[in-house]
C-alpha cells in the first residue's frame, strides 16, 4: 500500500493541471490574506489629524447645531428617560473615529465575511483537480491497466483518495 501510494503521489504531482489548481487554490488564499491586511492596516497620524479635522468641520454644520441645541435645552425630551446632556452631545455630534478611513483588524469578523467564501472556492478548486486526476485514468484507459495491476479496487481507490488528500491538504 505504501508503495502504491508513493505512485499515486508521484502521479499526482506530475499532472500539470492540478499543479496549476493547486497554485490558484494557494494564490486566492494568500490574495485575500492580502487584502484583509491591506484593509485593516495601522492608522497613520496624518489620518487622524485628517479625522479630527473632519469631525470639527461636520459639528460646525447647521443643522447638527440646531439639533444639539434642541436637545441641550432638555435631553430627556429629546433623547428619552434619564438622558444627559453628555447624553446629546455624544449621540449627536460624530467623533473623530467616525471619520477614520478603516477599522482595525478583525479576525472573528474577516474570517466571518471571507472565510467561508474563499474555503468554498479552495475546495472547489481542490474537487476539480482530484476529479481531474482520476478521470483522465478513466478517460485515457490507463486506469484498466492500474486494476489489472492492482485487481483490489478498493485498495486502488483508497491510494489515489489518500494521496489527494495528502497533496491537496499539503
Amino acid at each position: 500500500m505504501i508503495a502504491q501510494l508513493r505512485v499515486e503521489l508521484a502521479r499526482y504531482r506530475g499532472r500539470r493541471i492540478i499543479a496549476l489548481l493547486l497554485l490558484l487554490a494557494a494564490l486566492l488564499a494568500a490574495l485575500v490574506a492580502a487584502k484583509s491586511a491591506w484593509d485593516t492596516r495601522p492608522i497613520t497620524a496624518q489620518e487622524v489629524a485628517t479625522a479630527k479635522k473632519d469631525a470639527a468641520l461636520a459639528a460646525q454644520r447647521s443643522d447638527i447645531k440646531a439639533d444639539l441645541d434642541n436637545c441641550l435645552t432638555d435631553p430627556e425630551a429629546y433623547l428619552g428617560t434619564n438622558a444627559t446632556a453628555q447624553d446629546c452631545r455624544d449621540n449627536l455630534t460624530a467623533g473623530p473615529r467616525s471619520f477614520l478611513p478603516r477599522e482595525p483588524l478583525d479576525l472573528h469578523g474577516t474570517l466571518k465575511g471571507n472565510g467561508l467564501g474563499v474555503a468554498l472556492a479552495v475546495a472547489g478548486l481542490l474537487v476539480i483537480a482530484a476529479s481531474t486526476f482520476a478521470g483522465a485514468d478513466w478517460s485515457s484507459g490507463s486506469l484498466v491497466t492500474q486494476l489489472l495491476f492492482e485487481p483490489r479496487r478498493g485498495r486502488l481507490w483508497a491510494a489515489k483518495g489518500l494521496a489527494v488528500t495528502l497533496a491537496s491538504g499539503l
